[in-house]
């Protein structure tokens, strides 16, 4: 999925996939909704609030590949997660196992990386034969009775209920 990544969206930065901005994990597939095919699903933290959060959200939300945005609950705890259409052809490439170690991809996925993964750098200089995307899901989520307005609640420190916004993009930073 790393190799990916890059490919979504020209936006995206090491800063929009990073912990600091509640960056989970990327899948192929949702199976709570396996009716949405042609995605990469972008997992994130729901909890986390901080500037990066808020930046990854308007890069996010304003990106013309992002298909649907939607908050669920995984295990009692709170996620946002992405739904970014495939429609790069190089990304269905790499879904089928294909190589794009030259030209303008490759450029894209070592300008993103920049020597920061050790298993993205082996795959581009030749020395792992192959790096396959798995097939792995968006883990299941606990049923819970929608909400209306795009809120969630959640405790803040002195134990009061707030509510988290759709998007932080509608207020700007």
């Amino acid at each position: 999925m790393k190799l990916i990544i890059p490919l979504l969206d020209d936006n995206i930065t090491l800063d929009t996939i990073s912990k600091d901005a509640g960056f989970i994990d990327a899948y192929t597939w949702n199976k709570n909704e396996p009716y949405i095919d042609n995605c990469i699903f972008l997992m994130y933290d729901a909890t986390i609030i901080n500037n990066k959060t808020r930046i990854r959200d308007c890069v996010l939300y304003n990106s013309p590949n992002l298909y649907k945005k939607k908050y669920v609950t995984i295990n009692g705890h709170y996620y946002s997660i992405y739904a970014m259409s495939i429609t790069n052809p190089e990304i269905k490439e790499f879904l089928q196992g294909l190589r794009h170690k030259k030209g303008v991809t490759g450029e894209r996925i070592m300008s993103f990386w920049a020597g920061k993964d050790k298993l993205v750098n082996k795959y581009l200089i030749g020395t792992l034969s192959s790096y396959a995307c798995t097939g792995e899901s968006v883990p299941e989520e606990d049923y819970q009775e929608p909400r209306s307005g795009g809120y969630l609640e959640r405790k803040n420190p002195e134990g009061l209920t707030i509510g988290l916004r759709d998007s932080f993009c509608l207020y700007g930073l």
